[in-house]
C-alpha cells in the first residue's frame, strides 16, 4: 500500500507491480481467506490498468484441488468471464467492481457490475461459477498476470457476507 494523489478515495492504494521472468507469473498476489459458508458473500473494489496490465480475480474454496466460484479475467484492456469477452475497459482510469454470489446450497451463479468511469454501471447477472460444485468462499484473490512491466492499482475493496 502506498500514498499517491491518484487514489481512487483518500490518500492510499495498493499497487501491484508486476515485471517479465518472475519465478510464477501469478506474482504478485494478495489473497483474502473469508471462510463463508452461506448466505451471499460480496466483494467490492476499484482497479486502475497500466499499460500492459493483466489481471485476474477469482473465489475459491480450500478443496484440493480447489473449486473456483466467481472469477474474471482482464487482458488487453478487455474484461473476460470464462469464454465471454464482456467488456472493453479503459486504462489509467478507476473501474468499480461489485460482485456477488451465494453460498452453500444455493451456489451456482453470480452477479457483476462494472461502473466505468462517468457511465451507468452494466449488470452481468447469472454468471457461471468456475466449478459446479463450488460452494465456500476460503480464499478471495487479486492477481497481476503480466509477464512484462505492468501496474494495477486496487482502491476501496470491502468484502461482506
Amino acid at each position: 500500500i502506498v500514498e499517491t494523489s491518484t487514489a481512487q478515495s483518500g490518500r492510499f492504494a495498493l499497487r501491484m507491480t508486476d515485471a517479465p521472468e518472475l519465478s510464477r507469473r501469478y506474482f504478485p498476489m494478495f489473497v483474502i481467506a473469508p471462510a463463508h459458508r452461506e448466505g451471499i458473500s460480496d466483494c467490492e473494489f476499484s482497479i486502475k490498468l497500466g499499460p500492459g496490465a493483466v489481471f485476474q480475480h477469482e473465489w475459491r474454496d480450500k478443496s484440493q484441488p480447489y473449486r473456483t466460484g466467481p472469477s474474471l479475467w482482464i487482458e488487453n484492456n478487455q474484461l473476460r468471464v470464462g469464454s465471454h469477452e464482456l467488456l472493453q475497459l479503459p486504462e489509467d482510469a478507476w473501474i468499480e467492481f461489485e460482485i456477488a454470489a451465494p453460498l452453500g446450497d444455493a451456489a451456482g451463479t453470480w452477479d457483476l457490475t462494472v461502473t466505468l468511469p462517468n457511465a451507468q454501471p452494466r449488470r452481468f447477472a447469472g454468471l457461471a461459477n468456475g466449478s459446479e460444485d463450488w460452494h465456500a468462499l476460503d480464499w478471495l484473490g487479486f492477481v497481476s498476470q503480466a509477464d512484462a512491466d505492468a501496474v494495477v492499482w486496487i482502491d476501496d475493496l470491502q468484502v461482506g457476507n
